[in-house]
């Protein structure tokens, strides 16, 4: 459960959108809270390149933007954590998420929760976000 309660649908209605608009490149985002608005946001990173195989980026949000959701996409590749991937999930606490399949009906993904360096994986990205109904 997130502090602030569930993120809006709508939010991982653009995620899925941004990822699948970017295919064949892979994508980046981030799901952020803005405490001054009381509200959660997404933030896209400066992206340093973003090619099918890989996406880099800067990973820290802006001053008064706290980080709740680091995700990034594999194209029209599998959803999975890369070795990459782990290697800069070393600090800090928040959710990672990996979206695959991004040009299809059905995309795919893998989250966890990021604890200092440790992984706890996730069942559902869809649990931290509220009905799109």
């Amino acid at each position: 459960q997130l502090r602030n309660g569930k993120i809006p649908g709508r939010i991982l209605g653009d995620v899925l959108k941004k990822a699948a608009a970017a295919v064949p490149n892979e994508w980046a985002g981030m799901v952020v809270w803005n405490g001054k608005l009381s509200e959660y946001q997404l933030f896209e990173p400066d992206v340093v390149v973003a090619t099918p195989g890989r996406v880099s980026y800067l990973s820290s949000p802006p001053d008064g933007l706290i980080l709740v959701m680091d995700l990034h996409s594999h194209g029209n590749g599998v959803a999975f954590f890369s070795a990459t991937d782990n290697e800069s999930d070393l600090g800090g606490f928040y959710v990672a998420a990996v979206l695959g399949h991004c040009a299809s009906l059905k995309p795919s993904t893998v989250t966890r929760m990021v604890v200092n360096g440790q992984f706890l994986p996730c069942p559902d990205l869809a649990m931290f976000f509220e009905d799109q109904g």
